[in-house]
């Protein structure tokens, strides 16, 4: 019961965090419902398939249930999103500014010109910042209030970085601490793209077997196996699982190999 507690009250953070104006109490009733409705559907695809309740019941229960912790989880994976988007142009954003501060351009300006810039979800945030600092809050609380908005641990570090400089000022080169740090942020992304393309034969390797060879093998046995053995599977069984479980298969395989990759590989 605490732990329950404990996620509904994360729950509750992420969905502030997102800016949703809904309570939690009325997301979570929104997820109850949809729930229910996957419930439904997989009873009634079940019956229109097979004629075991039990089974069906497990099954339909099993959907529900995934579909309930599927939507209690989407906010927490799009803040993670989230982060791995700033992420992805952090490091050029930080490049750009640390150019502008060395050239003598104040700090509010060097922002706004990343602000103003296409460096997607990182522009929009550090645009908000800057409207929030217009309003009467400082510069390195915006900054901060950002950080909370997303939960990015390399954009709190360089927010730590660009509020040391802001507060102290005055140094030659201010941007050549943010350069170091760019550079290193490039430096992480080159070496997860390495990793990903070490990983990349092993994972179409992966994908050819469940695409191409274990459909082969299982219609093979079933219209072989069938001429002189008792296989086991009714004609719509055998259609439902090559028009739908297969495709459902290849299409889960390939969702996760792409969650797999770096979000600086994606266009």
């Amino acid at each position: 019961m605490k732990s329950m507690d404990t996620a509904i009250r994360k729950l509750e953070q992420d969905l502030l965090s997102l800016g949703e104006k809904k309570p939690v109490k009325g997301y979570l009733a929104g997820a109850a419902k949809i729930s229910v409705l996957a419930f439904i559907l997989a009873w009634l695809l079940w019956n229109l398939f097979f004629s075991a309740p039990v089974e069906g019941i497990a099954f339909s229960a099993l959907c529900g249930t995934c579909a309930f912790v599927f939507i209690f989880g989407r906010p927490k994976a799009r803040l993670e999103r989230k982060a791995r988007l700033i992420e992805k142009h952090l490091p050029f954003a930080l490049m750009q500014l640390s150019v502008e501060l060395n050239i003598g351009i104040p700090f509010e300006k060097a922002l706004s010109s990343i602000a103003e810039s296409d460096y997607g979800v990182l522009s929009i945030e550090l645009k908000r910042a800057l409207i929030e600092s217009r309003s009467g809050v400082s510069v390195t609380e915006a900054l901060a209030r950002m950080c909370e908005r997303n939960r990015s641990r390399l954009l709190s570090r360089s927010v730590a970085q660009l509020a040391s400089i802001y507060e102290k000022g005055g140094k030659k080169e201010p941007g050549e601490a943010i350069r170091s740090l760019a550079k290193e942020l490039l430096s992480r992304q080159k070496a997860e793209a390495k990793e990903f393309y070490g990983k990349a034969a092993v994972y179409s390797l992966a994908f050819i077997v469940v695409s191409a060879i274990v459909p082969a093998l299982f219609q093979a046995f079933v219209m072989v196996g069938s001429s002189f053995m008792e296989t086991g599977f009714e004609p719509e069984q055998v259609l439902l699982i090559v028009a739908l479980l297969f495709p459902l298969t290849d299409a889960l395989l390939l969702f996760s190999i792409k969650a797999r990759m770096p979000e600086s590989m994606r266009q």
